[in-house]
């Protein structure tokens, strides 16, 4: 039994993906494979304001949604991996994988970026 489908009408982001290879070059610089466009998800941004006595920090975060109805390419996204999403580059925090609830079969991804 496959749950409810999203419409993919309703999906009208997307991002660029580096994905983290686990490894550094000769300068420690950390390596990504080569970037590809993921299409059909919703990101949605959240924003914190933190003043401090000579400092004022604003930090952005987002949540990207995944399908596998919809979402092109539909993968496993890893962590510590980059997403650049409308011109900002972030990092893979936290990436959470939702099953069907009567197989082992992918439904959703959820990453959080920040």
């Amino acid at each position: 039994m496959k749950t409810l489908k999203v419409n993919k009408n309703w999906l009208v982001d997307e991002f660029i993906y580096r994905e983290y290879t686990g490894k550094t070059d000769r300068h420690n610089q950390e390596l990504y494979i080569d970037p590809i466009r993921v299409e059909n998800c919703k990101i949605d941004f959240v924003s914190s304001f933190k003043r401090q006595k000579n400092s004022v920090d604003d930090d952005t975060q987002a949540i990207i949604f995944c399908f596998a109805s919809a979402t092109t390419p539909f993968k496993l996204f890893k962590k510590r991996s980059k997403v650049e999403v409308y011109g900002e580059m972030y990092e893979i925090i936290k990436v959470f994988p939702y099953r069907e609830p009567q197989s082992k079969e992918l439904w959703s991804i959820e990453l959080e970026v920040g």
